[in-house]
């Protein structure tokens, strides 16, 4: 599942801030809080500066799934997916209103 997430996300070419290469932490603390610590060079919530550590850190305490491991999507790559899902979704209704309506 891992595998296919990291592939499945390069390959929609999402332009993911890289945490390596974006600067000083003020830069990094200025990326939105479901992109920061995303992308850690080639890698999706993993290695340095701080990705893997960044994986699971919005479960609030006494919440922590059972069960989770390392291949495992983190709460960012749920939200990132969601979002995508949900522009989709949006982009469809849109386009079905805009064509009722000029029918």
């Amino acid at each position: 599942a891992a595998m296919y997430y990291d592939t499945t996300m390069f390959e929609m070419n999402i332009d993911l801030p890289d945490m390596v290469t974006i600067g000083s932490q003020d830069q990094i603390d200025k990326v939105p809080p479901f992109l920061r610590y995303m992308r850690c060079g080639d890698v999706l919530e993993k290695d340095e500066p701080g990705c893997g550590a960044h994986k699971y850190t919005e479960v609030p305490k006494g919440c922590e799934p059972p069960g989770r491991v390392s291949w495992h999507p983190g709460w960012k790559a749920h939200a990132l997916q969601g979002n995508v899902m949900a522009l989709f979704m949006i982009d469809l209704l849109i386009e079905t209103l805009t064509e009722l309506e000029a029918a």
